[in-house]
């Protein structure tokens, strides 16, 4: 089950989801994201590598960065999101790095915004937030050839701000300028899946998202998040 709080999503500025008992499939994007495990534990992957964590500690995902989590029925967790211009004076500061280890204890930090609207309290938040991740953490600076996405992460891009319309591997072989059956091979070696595989796991994470933290019916969150039909869906 997830609940959620944003402002600007089309802007991406912030997003607040609490959730139990799901999955999120692995992904990538330009924001900030912090999982913070408040009860229980929960299984996260980022870049590839696996981390376990119990009630009370966080987990960062920087920009371009794979990730993927993973909570039971028994658990809760709380995922905020933010981008690189919410928070002006952090992206000045991390830039260009990436932590060392991602994971860091979240005590001290306050309830989250879920239920408010007041943007100064989310600021606050939020900066309370940040002031946590450039204290507990250690960084190092990331590879600046990481700038210009090397394909894969082009590809899971392309994803993210296609997956409403179309979204086929034949439009991103032609708006990236590759051959399909390149594209196919690539992904399918690197993710473990196809394609094709990939682009419906996210849509369903996007739908699951949305029927249980929008007043939308079924049919309309189906064509929302690109399926052509409530029979597809």
């Amino acid at each position: 089950m997830k609940e959620r709080a944003s402002v600007g999503l089309k802007n991406k500025q912030y997003n607040v989801v609490r959730a139990t008992g799901t999955h999120f499939p692995s992904h990538i994007h330009n924001v900030y994201e912090v999982l913070r495990v408040t009860k229980g534990s929960s299984t996260a992957v980022v870049d590839g590598k696996e981390y376990h964590l119990e009630a009370g500690e966080c987990l960062a995902v920087f920009p371009l960065q794979y990730h993927s989590y993973a909570v039971d029925r028994a658990s809760r967790i709380e995922i905020y999101i933010f981008s690189p211009y919410f928070i002006g004076e952090f992206e000045e500061q991390v830039a260009g790095k990436r932590p060392v280890s991602p994971c860091f204890k979240g005590d001290g930090l306050p309830p989250s915004p879920l239920q408010t609207s007041n943007i100064l309290s989310t600021k606050a938040f939020f900066y309370t937030l940040c002031h946590l991740l450039l204290s507990r953490l250690t960084f190092s600076e990331h590879d600046p050839a990481h700038a210009n996405p090397p394909l894969l992460d082009r590809l899971f891009l392309f994803v993210d701000h296609n997956f409403e319309k179309d979204c086929s591997l034949t439009r991103a072989a032609s708006e990236l300028s590759y051959d399909y059956t390149y594209l196919s091979k690539l992904f399918k070696a690197k993710t473990g899946m196809s394609y094709n595989e990939y682009v419906s796991r996210f849509r369903i994470g996007k739908a699951t998202y949305e029927l249980l933290g929008s007043e939308r019916s079924i049919s309309e969150i189906a064509f929302l998040v690109g399926f052509d039909s409530i029979r597809t869906f």
